[in-house]
């Protein structure tokens, strides 16, 4: 299922399929870097609203709150280190769940190709290494991450 992201990122494809040689490759470089910022910062927002969810399900408005505030800015640059830290932090059995479903599959190598090329974007000494007809698929495969999230946290 598409999201707003990806028809986004196919129509910028049939952009760039009008055009050739060095402009195309020049505009594709700078749209994936564009989208795979977007990506990433849409997966930190997503990680900080699932683990609210999770917070309020207690009933416990204060508690709640109080786990919203400290989670602003903590999953930045979210690696699949991070969330599973996160998972032991609640239970060993939402840990497993996870890393279950996730660890060595074609997800958990999506994710880590778009963290990647996000760190060579963000903080420069690398180049990408995706197109944007790579990037499309590989968005799509690492939405799964945030399933199995989601359903590791009982939501």
């Amino acid at each position: 299922m598409a999201d707003d992201l990806e028809e986004s990122m196919k129509t910028c494809l049939q952009v760039l399929d009008s055009l050739d040689g060095g402009a195309r490759v020049e505009i594709e470089a700078y749209l994936v870097s564009g989208f795979i910022v977007s990506i990433i910062s849409q997966y930190e927002k997503l990680i900080e609203d699932l683990v609210y969810q999770r917070a309020r399900q207690c009933g416990d408005i204060p508690v709640s709150n109080y786990v919203k505030k400290s989670l602003v800015r903590a999953f930045r640059s979210p690696d699949l280190n991070k969330i599973n830290d996160l998972l032991k932090s609640f239970d060993q059995t939402y840990y497993r769940t996870f890393v279950d479903r996730i660890e060595n599959s074609e997800y958990h190598a999506a994710w880590d190709n778009i963290m990647r090329n996000r760190h060579g974007v963000v903080h420069g000494g690398s180049t990408l290494t995706m197109t944007l007809t790579e990037l499309i698929p590989t968005y799509r495969k690492s939405r799964h991450v945030m399933v199995e999230l989601k359903a590791a946290l009982c939501l």
